[in-house]
Formats: C-alpha cells, structure tokens, sequence
C-alpha cells in the first residue's frame, strides 16, 4: 500500500479501480481543501520546473482555479485584481530582471 494524502483530479480513483486496484478517498473542504490545493500548487510547480511541459502548466494552471473557486473568488475578481496591480506596478511585458538597488 502507498500512501499518498494529497489532492487529485476527479477521475483518478476511477482510473485506480479501473485498473483492479482499491484507493480509499475523502473530501476536503473548509481550511483543509486550501491546504491539499496549495500543496498540489507546490507539487504542479515542480513538476513543471522539471520538465517545461504544456501539460504540467496545465494541471499548475488547473490547482490555481481549484484555489480561486476555493477561495469564494470569481475570475472576473482576479482579472480586476490583476489589472489593478498591473497599473500600479506594472506587468511583466519588458522582460526586467532586477539586479540590485543602492543607496
């Protein structure tokens, strides 16, 4: 048996027992669903470092909603939310690295 104690998509435990394996799952909510999501944020973000594959952005990309609807936010919210903090402290279109500040 191994253990796993982390969040996963929809279909995975019917996949599992398609297979002729067994899996015990629960359902998270509440503080502890934030927690397994940004846990698999954590998970998704390695993976992509590792490989730079469309597919890990994808489930990276897929945890970040599961947070935000998580969270009691709409995606209209982030946008406004986004483009607010892109007013005020720009984007990320000129590509800048900071280097170092001096006094």
């Amino acid at each position: 048996m191994i253990n796993y104690n982390k969040l996963v998509r929809d279909k995975i435990p019917d996949i599992i027992r398609s297979s002729g394996r067994t899996c015990r799952t629960k359902v998270a909510s509440g503080d502890e669903l934030i927690a397994y999501i940004i846990a698999k944020i954590h998970e998704e973000l390695a993976e992509f470092e590792e490989s730079q594959s469309i597919e890990e952005l994808a489930d990276l990309y897929e945890a970040l909603e599961a947070l935000l609807v998580a969270k009691g936010f709409t995606p209209a919210k982030l946008a406004f939310a986004r483009r607010k903090k892109g007013e005020s402290n720009g984007f990320f279109d000129k590509k800048l690295v900071l280097i170092d500040v001096s006094d």
